[in-house]
């Protein structure tokens, strides 16, 4: 069976793409890709034992099946998470993920009017080192089905 396995954070840097195509055998399990990527990125099955995983935009567990044409994700520890949005997907009407540069003042603006009790940025700065390494600048990623989920998630608990 064929899988598409899409990577993030270090192992995406390890293996140098995006994602894998996979050719398992049939009742192959989430660990059985684990494995196979971690081998296609020369890493110790081990190192990746906190990864959580997600077939077709879902969080799996590590015996969890896969079958043909599914689509696989290897989701750092530190990524979002999962919830049922009443009637699916909540608006988006404030909420955008994007590659382009943010202005916070048009962020601001955009959400402000005069019935909100407040409005709050937050502006992070980066450190110039880590781990003994020059910082030189941030790349960040996201897996999009399972972001605008969880970001669907977050405005039904908001309104409520």
């Amino acid at each position: 069976m064929h899988v598409v396995v899409r990577l993030f954070a270090g192992m995406r840097e390890r293996v140098g793409r995006p994602s894998i195509d996979l050719d398992l055998p049939a009742g192959a399990s989430v660990a059985d890709a684990v494995t196979a990527v971690a081998r296609e990125a020369n890493a110790n099955r081990c190192e990746h034992a906190h990864l959580m995983t997600a077939i077709n935009d879902e969080y799996v567990s590590m015996d969890a099946k896969l079958r043909d044409g599914d689509e696989l994700a290897l989701i750092p520890p530190v990524s979002g998470g999962q919830c049922e949005v009443p009637g699916g997907v909540a608006s988006s009407e404030y909420v955008e993920i994007t590659s382009k540069r943010l202005d916070p003042s048009q962020i601001t603006a955009r959400v402000h009017n005069d019935g909100n009790g407040a409005v709050v940025t937050f502006l992070g700065v980066t450190r110039d080192h880590n781990l003994d390494r020059r910082v030189e600048y941030l790349e960040y990623e996201a897996y999009q089905p399972m972001a605008d989920n969880v970001i669907a998630c977050l405005i039904v608990e908001m309104k409520q």
